[in-house]
Protein backbone atom coordinates (compact mmCIF):
# COMPACT_ATOMS: atom_id res chain seq x y z
CA UNK A 1 0.00 0.00 0.00
CA UNK A 2 1.16 3.01 -0.95
CA UNK A 3 1.93 5.68 2.00
CA UNK A 4 0.21 9.46 1.25
CA UNK A 5 2.71 12.37 1.88
CA UNK A 6 0.75 13.49 5.12
CA UNK A 7 1.32 9.63 6.81
CA UNK A 8 5.29 9.61 6.06
CA UNK A 9 5.62 12.90 7.29
CA UNK A 10 3.71 12.16 11.06
CA UNK A 11 5.79 8.87 11.12
CA UNK A 12 9.33 11.15 10.38
CA UNK A 13 8.33 14.00 12.45
CA UNK A 14 7.43 16.51 9.87
CA UNK A 15 11.25 16.45 7.91
CA UNK A 16 10.89 12.51 6.61
CA UNK A 17 11.79 13.93 2.92
CA UNK A 18 15.45 14.06 3.47
CA UNK A 19 15.75 10.51 4.93
CA UNK A 20 14.22 9.18 1.83
CA UNK A 21 15.60 7.84 -1.03
CA UNK A 22 14.04 9.23 -3.90
CA UNK A 23 15.04 8.34 -7.70
CA UNK A 24 13.50 9.30 -10.68
CA UNK A 25 13.62 7.64 -14.12
CA UNK A 26 12.10 6.22 -17.28
CA UNK A 27 10.51 3.37 -17.83
CA UNK A 28 8.84 1.73 -21.05
CA UNK A 29 4.66 1.61 -20.32
CA UNK A 30 2.34 0.02 -22.66
CA UNK A 31 -0.19 2.63 -24.32
CA UNK A 32 -3.39 0.15 -24.32
CA UNK A 33 -5.17 2.57 -26.73
CA UNK A 34 -2.37 2.63 -29.48
CA UNK A 35 -1.86 -0.84 -28.71
CA UNK A 36 -5.32 -1.78 -29.72
CA UNK A 37 -5.23 0.41 -32.68
CA UNK A 38 -1.81 -0.70 -34.30
CA UNK A 39 -2.72 -4.20 -33.43
CA UNK A 40 0.84 -4.96 -31.56
CA UNK A 41 1.90 -3.64 -28.45
CA UNK A 42 3.02 -0.38 -28.32
CA UNK A 43 5.13 1.21 -25.24
CA UNK A 44 5.78 4.69 -24.06
CA UNK A 45 8.65 6.30 -22.02
CA UNK A 46 6.97 7.10 -18.89
CA UNK A 47 8.27 9.43 -16.04
CA UNK A 48 8.50 7.15 -12.95
CA UNK A 49 9.53 8.01 -9.24
CA UNK A 50 10.90 5.16 -6.84
CA UNK A 51 10.53 5.81 -3.18
CA UNK A 52 12.41 3.84 -0.55
CA UNK A 53 12.75 4.19 3.27
CA UNK A 54 15.82 3.44 4.39
CA UNK A 55 16.45 0.45 6.32
CA UNK A 56 12.90 -0.84 5.53
CA UNK A 57 12.89 -3.10 2.28
CA UNK A 58 8.73 -3.71 2.46
CA UNK A 59 7.96 0.28 2.26
CA UNK A 60 9.16 0.72 -1.25
CA UNK A 61 6.87 2.66 -4.03
CA UNK A 62 7.22 2.59 -7.74
CA UNK A 63 4.97 4.80 -9.84
CA UNK A 64 4.29 6.84 -12.27
CA UNK A 65 5.14 10.54 -11.92
CA UNK A 66 2.70 12.97 -10.49
CA UNK A 67 2.76 16.90 -10.64
CA UNK A 68 3.11 16.86 -6.75
CA UNK A 69 6.14 14.50 -6.56
CA UNK A 70 8.44 17.39 -8.95
CA UNK A 71 7.68 19.91 -6.05
CA UNK A 72 8.18 17.67 -2.98
CA UNK A 73 11.64 15.97 -4.23
CA UNK A 74 13.18 19.11 -5.88
CA UNK A 75 16.30 18.80 -5.59
CA UNK A 76 16.14 14.97 -6.58
CA UNK A 77 13.74 16.10 -9.61
CA UNK A 78 15.99 18.96 -11.01
CA UNK A 79 18.83 16.11 -10.60
CA UNK A 80 17.14 13.99 -12.52
CA UNK A 81 15.98 16.62 -15.69
CA UNK A 82 19.67 17.81 -15.74
CA UNK A 83 20.73 13.91 -15.91
CA UNK A 84 17.93 12.86 -18.97
CA UNK A 85 18.22 16.06 -20.61
CA UNK A 86 15.92 15.89 -24.06
CA UNK A 87 16.37 12.97 -24.42
CA UNK A 88 14.20 10.94 -26.96
CA UNK A 89 10.86 9.64 -26.17
CA UNK A 90 10.79 5.95 -27.00
CA UNK A 91 7.11 5.05 -28.96
CA UNK A 92 6.77 2.01 -30.50
CA UNK A 93 7.21 -1.91 -30.30
CA UNK A 94 10.13 -2.91 -27.79
CA UNK A 95 12.69 -5.02 -28.71
CA UNK A 96 11.94 -6.85 -25.63
CA UNK A 97 8.37 -7.60 -26.39
CA UNK A 98 9.28 -8.79 -29.89
CA UNK A 99 9.99 -12.24 -29.68
CA UNK A 100 12.43 -12.81 -33.35
CA UNK A 101 15.22 -11.41 -31.52
CA UNK A 102 17.09 -13.03 -28.29
CA UNK A 103 18.60 -10.87 -25.51
CA UNK A 104 21.99 -10.59 -26.45
CA UNK A 105 20.51 -9.15 -30.14
CA UNK A 106 18.51 -6.30 -27.96
CA UNK A 107 21.34 -5.70 -25.71
CA UNK A 108 23.62 -5.52 -28.95
CA UNK A 109 20.94 -3.35 -30.78
CA UNK A 110 20.63 -0.83 -27.50
CA UNK A 111 24.47 0.18 -28.25
CA UNK A 112 23.82 1.08 -31.94
CA UNK A 113 20.75 3.06 -30.18
CA UNK A 114 17.82 0.80 -31.54
CA UNK A 115 15.16 0.15 -29.26
CA UNK A 116 11.98 -0.84 -31.04
CA UNK A 117 10.58 -2.85 -33.56
CA UNK A 118 10.03 0.56 -35.82
CA UNK A 119 13.84 1.91 -35.17
CA UNK A 120 15.15 -1.87 -37.04
CA UNK A 121 12.93 -1.58 -39.56
CA UNK A 122 14.28 1.52 -40.56
CA UNK A 123 18.11 1.41 -39.98
CA UNK A 124 19.73 2.30 -43.84
CA UNK A 125 21.01 -0.68 -45.63
CA UNK A 126 24.13 0.88 -45.81
CA UNK A 127 24.21 0.38 -41.21
CA UNK A 128 22.84 -3.00 -41.50
CA UNK A 129 25.52 -4.15 -43.44
CA UNK A 130 28.17 -3.26 -41.01
CA UNK A 131 26.47 -4.64 -38.01
CA UNK A 132 26.67 -8.27 -38.03
CA UNK A 133 23.35 -10.03 -38.32
CA UNK A 134 20.98 -6.92 -38.64
CA UNK A 135 20.16 -6.78 -42.02
CA UNK A 136 18.32 -10.57 -41.67
CA UNK A 137 16.39 -8.93 -38.21
CA UNK A 138 15.22 -5.53 -40.42
CA UNK A 139 13.65 -8.28 -43.26
CA UNK A 140 11.92 -9.44 -39.91
CA UNK A 141 10.77 -5.82 -38.73
CA UNK A 142 9.61 -4.76 -41.56
CA UNK A 143 7.67 -8.09 -42.17
CA UNK A 144 6.45 -7.92 -38.72
CA UNK A 145 4.93 -3.92 -38.96
CA UNK A 146 3.50 -4.80 -42.58
CA UNK A 147 1.57 -7.66 -40.87
CA UNK A 148 0.64 -5.23 -38.04
CA UNK A 149 -0.71 -2.52 -40.30
CA UNK A 150 -2.51 -5.81 -42.60
CA UNK A 151 -4.01 -6.61 -38.76
CA UNK A 152 -4.51 -3.04 -38.14
CA UNK A 153 -6.56 -2.51 -41.43
CA UNK A 154 -9.08 -5.70 -40.68
CA UNK A 155 -9.81 -4.17 -37.21
CA UNK A 156 -11.11 -1.52 -38.74
CA UNK A 157 -13.08 -3.17 -41.57
CA UNK A 158 -14.65 -5.60 -38.49
CA UNK A 159 -15.23 -2.78 -36.34
CA UNK A 160 -17.54 -1.15 -38.91
CA UNK A 161 -19.40 -4.36 -39.74
CA UNK A 162 -19.89 -4.79 -36.30
CA UNK A 163 -21.16 -1.39 -35.95
CA UNK A 164 -22.98 -1.87 -38.83
CA UNK A 165 -24.80 -4.88 -37.52
CA UNK A 166 -25.50 -3.34 -34.33
CA UNK A 167 -27.25 -0.58 -35.99
CA UNK A 168 -29.60 -3.22 -38.11
CA UNK A 169 -30.55 -5.00 -34.87
CA UNK A 170 -31.21 -1.99 -33.45
CA UNK A 171 -33.53 -0.84 -36.24
CA UNK A 172 -35.06 -4.52 -36.09
CA UNK A 173 -35.59 -4.23 -32.29
CA UNK A 174 -37.54 -0.99 -33.04
CA UNK A 175 -39.43 -2.74 -35.31
CA UNK A 176 -38.78 -0.61 -38.21
CA UNK A 177 -37.55 -2.26 -41.84
CA UNK A 178 -34.09 -1.30 -42.87
CA UNK A 179 -34.39 1.01 -45.77
CA UNK A 180 -33.10 -0.89 -49.32
CA UNK A 181 -30.75 1.48 -51.62
CA UNK A 182 -32.66 1.74 -54.77
CA UNK A 183 -30.16 0.10 -57.08
CA UNK A 184 -29.55 2.24 -60.54
CA UNK A 185 -29.46 0.94 -64.12
CA UNK A 186 -25.64 1.04 -64.28
CA UNK A 187 -25.36 -0.67 -61.12
CA UNK A 188 -27.78 -3.45 -61.99
CA UNK A 189 -26.09 -3.72 -65.66
CA UNK A 190 -22.35 -4.06 -63.60
CA UNK A 191 -23.53 -6.85 -61.38
CA UNK A 192 -25.04 -8.56 -64.52
CA UNK A 193 -21.31 -8.23 -66.46
CA UNK A 194 -19.73 -9.66 -63.45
Amino acid sequence: MEATYGQTQAAYGGNEDESLLVRFFKHPQENQAKSEEAGRPIFEETEYIEIMTPGDKGNVVCRPVREHDKGRFPRHWDAYQKRTGDDESIEGTLLEEWPQVTRSQVEELKFYHVRTVEQLAAISDVNAQNMRGVATLKQKAAKFLDSAMSNEELSKKLAAQEKQIAELIAAAEAGDKPKRKRRTKAEMEADAAA
